[in-house]
């Protein structure tokens, strides 16, 4: 039997703030809220991100997000008074990324696969298919 990932949750201090970060900035979209319980779920692909209030704890912590055109999503969040940790950069491993913080400190990869990789080979080629 194989498992399926369903979320990743993160404790952030301004739970209104975060959902807005993530909607705004990445583009996820929000399934549910409970305010009672100070907690929402954000739709992100196949899996979810689950956002808590509490107090954060950033040290260890790397969400990446694929999109299909990376400089178009750079171009999108800079209009949006975004500011990127560094250029975006590419990677032996065949993908271009950017980072970036969220309001919590957590650490942001937003990144789009680059079909030929340093050698030559076909980077998307390789990457094996969860089906």
């Amino acid at each position: 039997m194989t498992a399926s990932l369903y979320f990743v949750e993160l404790i952030v201090r301004d739970l209104d703030a975060a959902v807005d970060w993530y909607r705004e900035v990445i583009g996820l979209r929000e399934v549910m809220r409970d305010e009672a319980r100070a907690f929402a779920l954000l739709s992100a692909g196949g899996a979810k991100l689950a956002l808590k209030r509490g107090a954060p704890s950033t040290s260890s912590v790397l969400l990446a997000f694929e999109v299909a055109d990376l400089d178009a999503w750079v171009r999108d969040i800079a209009s949006k008074g975004v500011v990127l940790e560094d250029t975006p950069k590419a990677s032996r491993e065949g993908y271009r990324r950017a980072r970036l913080r969220d309001a919590d400190g957590y650490e942001v990869s937003v990144f789009e696969w680059d079909r030929k990789r340093r050698d030559g080979t076909d980077a998307v080629a390789s990457v094996p298919s969860l089906d």
